[in-house]
């Protein structure tokens, strides 16, 4: 993945720590076993794990975030994600090789 240096950039965590961004650019991952590519990751070394803005998921055309008394849930066009919300709402996100099968893209095509 190749990301533009964002010199003097940073996050503020909800203990108002400020986490430095050192890029952003398009990222591919993977969640509950679906590969996902999404444009405008920040590059966020010093966090021990990744972040998934929900915010930013639910403007992706046909993607949403649905919690009730049934659970919640990550919903992309063609399937949806259980998330475990028996403490926080969490996923779990792997690295992927680049190149591989893309099952949602989020990056508009030129």
């Amino acid at each position: 993945v190749a990301y533009q240096n964002t010199p003097g950039s940073y996050i503020h965590l909800a203990d108002h720590t400020k986490v430095p961004v050192l890029g952003k650019g398009n990222a591919q991952f993977m969640i509950d076993g679906k590969i996902v590519q999404v444009p405008d990751c920040l590059y966020t070394p010093s966090l021990s794990s990744p972040l998934y803005l929900i915010r930013h998921h639910q403007r992706y055309a046909g993607c949403s975030f649905i919690a009730n008394n049934s659970g919640c849930f990550l919903t992309f066009p063609k399937f949806t994600i259980n998330v475990d919300d028996s403490k926080e709402c969490l996923i779990s996100i792997k690295p992927v090789q680049p190149k591989s099968t893309i099952d949602f893209d989020a990056i508009p095509t030129r």
